[in-house]
């Protein structure tokens, strides 16, 4: 009996994956808790097992494509009835509500209503010879149509900068070197880069604070929360805390663009930048201006020890409604950040560094950081931005105000 292997579904919000290795070929046989296939998505690379006898008889999709949720991506033979997979318990997080993990009756190309883009093949090919993702099209009536991806390329070549960001450069045009393909790590990380630069009207903002009482305040707290949770508290706990208390002063920054207006968001959920070997996350800490500093440091630990071991659920990356980035611990004194879509704004947040500074006639040295916000200018002012940064400059100055 012959049965097919289908793109699993994980969490709620998964509607494609991308196939990055077949780890069983044509002929081989598998048996329950083999290792078929690895998927990426949302950042985040799935094991599949089998969880039933057979043999591989087909491998329809291969590695490197992408396919919506449900789509049949090789054949089995031999199974006793329908052969399943589903993604190893070991290296991947639970779904957030039982999903049926992956099912051979699904029909082949058969997907969830809203996951996948409806376009000509014609349109696909173009959009894909020119390395444009066809979500990014809009259709002007129907399914996406070939004048629709010519018109959105006519689009980009109006905008040099985003043009040369999107467009891919020719294996044969390239002297010397290797090519790598684009995990969808990086492929994600691209096409929201660009997209902020390109739709937001990005403005920028530093300012200087002594981070003496943070960091004093921070050598205090430590020996009771990590008594109380096991985890010592880290300045960026500290800061994204603080962040949380300026945002509820000035809620212009806790705002998102639409087409039909401002959205003004009312809890704030906490974006915290997180670099990986192969790319950079944003695992999310919600609802952080109810929290306690020793909630955040083990919500900030669980999720960045998640995403270092490839486990970070994709609901654990979305929703975020402001983010803060560090560099400080590279020694990097100052940087901006890309905002991260859709939010309105960013905090890049630097390293400490005693600096001789001027302090009643006298000069001595304090530990000083700068702090720069990346902010929206469609939707914050110049004013606002600078309000929000000067409460933003009181709190970490005098950190009680964000703790008590």
């Amino acid at each position: 009996m012959s049965s097919a292997i289908v793109m699993p579904k994980v969490g709620l919000t998964m509607t494609e994956g991308k196939i990055v290795e077949w780890r069983k070929s044509v002929g081989d046989r598998i048996e329950p808790g083999d290792i078929v296939f690895v998927f990426e998505t949302e950042k985040v690379s799935f094991d599949v097992e089998a969880t039933q006898t057979g043999v591989v008889s087909k491998i329809i999709i291969a590695e490197g494509e992408t396919v919506p949720v449900g789509t049949e991506v090789a054949l089995l033979d031999g199974a006793g009835g329908a052969a399943e997979a589903a993604p190893d318990k070991s290296s991947a997080p639970e779904p957030a509500a039982p999903q049926p993990a992956a099912t051979a009756r699904t029909p082949a190309g058969s997907v969830t209503a809203s996951s996948k883009t409806r376009a000509t093949p014609l349109a696909r090919r173009i959009a894909k010879s020119n390395g444009i993702d066809i979500a990014q099209v809009t259709a002007s009536s129907g399914p996406i149509k070939k004048r629709d991806v010519e018109s959105y390329l006519s689009g980009l070549a109006a905008q040099p900068a985003a043009r040369s960001a999107s467009m891919t450069v020719p294996p044969s045009e390239i002297a010397g070197g290797r090519l790598v393909k684009l995990s969808s790590m990086r492929e994600i990380i691209a096409r929201k880069m660009v997209a902020s630069t390109t739709e937001a009207a990005q403005a920028y903002m530093i300012v200087t604070v002594d981070a003496g009482n943070l960091v004093e305040a921070r050598g205090r707290l430590i020996p009771s929360i990590e008594k109380q949770t096991g985890v010592r508290p880290t300045l960026t706990d500290l800061i994204a805390k603080i962040v949380a208390v300026a945002i509820g002063r000035h809620p212009v920054m806790n705002t998102r663009w639409t087409r039909d207006g401002i959205v003004w968001l009312d809890a704030i959920h906490m974006g915290i930048a997180t670099a990986l070997d192969d790319g950079l996350v944003v695992p999310v800490i919600e609802n952080i201006g109810d929290k306690k500093l020793s909630e955040i440091a083990v919500q900030r630990r669980d999720l960045i020890d998640m995403a270092r071991n490839g486990r970070l659920p994709p609901e654990r990356m979305k929703g975020s409604t402001f983010s803060i980035s560090s560099l400080g611990m590279f020694g990097v004194e100052e940087f901006s950040a890309i905002i991260n879509q859709p939010e309105s704004a960013i905090l890049a947040v630097g390293a400490i560094i005693d600096t001789p500074v001027a302090r009643e006639g006298a000069v001595v040295v304090r530990p000083m950081m700068k702090l720069t916000l990346t902010y929206d200018h469609r939707i914050i002012d110049g004013a606002k931005a600078a309000a929000f940064v000067a409460s933003l400059k009181d709190v970490v100055e005098e950190p009680l105000l964000a703790l008590a």
